[in-house]
C-alpha cells in the first residue's frame, strides 16, 4: 500500500513539474467564437465603417505609444484634394524629437538591396528571434497604431475574418517611417502580432500604380484560432515632424470567418463619387490651386484698380483747379485792363 502511496505522490510531483515548466501558451484555451447575429448582414453594398460622421469615434482608437510619441490624433474629414468618398478618415502626427528605441516590426526591416534571410541582411539584427518566435520577445517596441476592437463588431476575434479598406499615404511621408511603411495586422490583448499572423506592409510606392497620388486598396486576413482580439494599422514614425495628416483611409470593412460582414456602423453617403485615380485626384488639386490663384488674382486686380482709380481721382482734381485757375485769372486780367 505504501508503494502505491508513494508512486501516486511521485506522479502528482511530475504533473506538477511539467505545469509548472510548460509555456503560457499550453494551458490558454481561447474563448469560443461567438459573433452578434444583428450586426451582421449580407448587404455587402456598404462598408461597416465609411467615416461619414463622428459615429465612427464609437470603434475606432489610438494607442497609448501614438498619443505619447507622435501625438497621434484621428479626425474625419471631406477635404476635396484628400478624400476618397464622402468623409475620409485622416491620421494626423507631430513630434518634437527623433523617436527613440526600437519599432514594431523592426525585426522585418531589410536593408536597401539586401538578399537572403540571414540576420546580417536585416537592418535590425538584434531584434530577430529564433524559427519559433520570430522576433525577439525580451525587447521592448514602441507602437504607433490605430486600434479596431473586435469586440466592438459583434465578433469575439477577428480570427479567420477579412478586413479591406482603401488607403492612401502623403507625400510628405517619405523617409519619416520605419522603412517607409505603415502595417497593419491581427493583435493579441497587448496589440503584439498573433501568432502565425501575417502583417501587411503598406510600402509608400509612388510608382505609376502607387499609393500616394491615389487611393490603394488593402485587403488582408487574419489566421483561424489565433484570439486575434484587436485589428491594428501601426504608423512608426521615426523621425520629428511638424504637424501632418501622414495616412488617410476609407470604407473600412470587416467580413467575419462565416463569411458574413459587419453592417455599417456610421452612417454611409452612398451617393458621393468615388476618387480612385491618381489622375482624378490631381485635376482636383488642381482646380482647388487654381481656385485659390484665382481669388488671390482678384484680390490683387481690385487693389490695382482701386490704385489707379485713385491716381486718375487726383489728377481730374488737378486739371479741373487748374482751368478754374485759368478762367479766374482771364477774368481778372480784363477787369484790370
Amino acid at each position: 500500500m505504501r508503494f502505491f502511496e508513494k508512486l501516486s505522490c511521485l506522479g502528482a510531483a511530475i504533473v506538477i513539474g511539467l505545469t509548472s515548466v510548460m509555456p503560457a501558451w499550453a494551458d490558454a484555451e481561447l474563448a469560443e467564437y461567438t459573433e452578434n447575429e444583428e450586426m451582421m448582414t449580407e448587404d455587402d453594398s456598404k462598408p461597416t465603417l465609411s467615416f461619414d460622421s463622428d459615429k465612427y469615434k464609437d470603434y475606432v482608437s489610438v494607442s497609448e505609444d501614438g498619443k505619447s510619441i507622435s501625438g497621434m490624433t484621428v479626425t474625419n474629414d471631406n477635404n476635396v484634394t484628400t478624400v476618397y468618398q464622402g468623409q475620409t478618415l485622416k491620421v494626423n502626427v507631430s513630434s518634437s524629437k527623433d523617436v527613440e528605441g526600437y519599432q514594431l516590426f523592426a525585426w522585418s526591416v531589410k536593408k536597401p538591396d539586401a538578399e537572403g534571410s540571414d540576420d546580417d541582411a536585416y537592418l535590425y539584427p538584434e531584434t530577430r528571434g529564433d524559427k519559433t518566435d520570430g522576433y525577439n520577445k525580451d525587447l521592448k517596441y514602441s507602437n504607433q497604431a490605430i486600434v479596431f476592437k473586435a469586440e466592438d463588431f459583434g465578433m469575439t476575434y477577428f480570427d479567420g475574418g477579412m478586413i479591406n479598406f482603401s488607403y492612401r499615404i502623403n507625400p510628405d511621408a517619405y523617409g519619416l517611417l520605419m522603412d517607409d511603411s505603415v502595417y497593419c495586422y491581427g493583435a493579441d490583448s497587448e496589440l503584439m502580432p498573433v501568432a502565425g499572423g501575417n502583417s501587411k506592409a503598406l510600402k509608400y510606392n509612388d510608382s505609376d500604380s502607387n499609393n500616394v497620388t491615389q487611393y490603394a486598396k488593402c485587403v488582408t486576413t487574419v489566421p483561424d484560432n489565433s484570439g486575434a482580439e484587436y485589428f491594428v494599422i501601426s504608423i512608426p514614425l521615426l523621425y520629428q515632424t511638424e504637424s501632418i495628416d501622414i495616412f488617410y483611409m476609407d470604407n473600412f470593412t470587416i467580413t467575419s470567418k462565416t463569411g458574413l460582414q459587419v453592417m455599417n456602423l456610421d452612417g454611409y453617403n452612398a451617393n458621393a463619387k468615388k476618387q480612385d485615380g491618381a489622375l482624378e485626384i490631381q485635376i482636383t488639386e488642381k482646380k482647388e490651386r487654381v481656385r485659390q490663384d484665382l481669388g488671390t488674382a482678384s484680390q490683387s486686380t481690385g487693389s490695382k484698380v482701386k490704385h489707379v482709380l485713385s491716381i486718375v481721382g487726383i489728377v481730374a482734381i488737378v486739371i479741373v483747379v487748374a482751368v478754374v485757375g485759368v478762367i479766374v485769372g482771364i477774368k481778372l486780367k480784363n477787369r484790370f485792363y
